[in-house]
């Protein structure tokens, strides 16, 4: 279903960041545009040779909001979707990502 796509998509992308603040050692919550050199951490997940390929695209014409340049908490999407309250794009449980 288009649902199921979209959390696949927020998924994977939360993944990307996960594991560029394991390889790069940053924090829960740290800001990677104030690391020396700054970061623009949506460039460094998002992209051609990057962890995701491709900038994601919901199913259902939702549009995506990527976190900015914080490492998000456990328990918090880096990436959401437009449809999340109205068609339940968001997963129903992300506590441990």
């Amino acid at each position: 279903s288009d649902r199921a796509q979209c959390i696949l998509n927020i998924r994977q992308v939360q993944l990307g960041v996960r594991s560029f603040s394991n390889l790069k050692g940053f924090d829960y919550g740290q800001d990677v545009s104030l690391a020396v050199p700054p970061v623009a951490l949506q460039s460094e997940v998002v992209g051609a040779e990057k962890f995701v390929e491709t900038s994601p695209i919901c199913p259902s014409s939702g549009s995506y909001s990527y976190g900015g340049n914080v490492i998000p908490a456990k328990g918090a999407l880096y990436l959401t979707c437009s449809l999340a309250g109205t068609n339940r794009h968001a997963p129903d449980d992300y506590s441990a990502w």
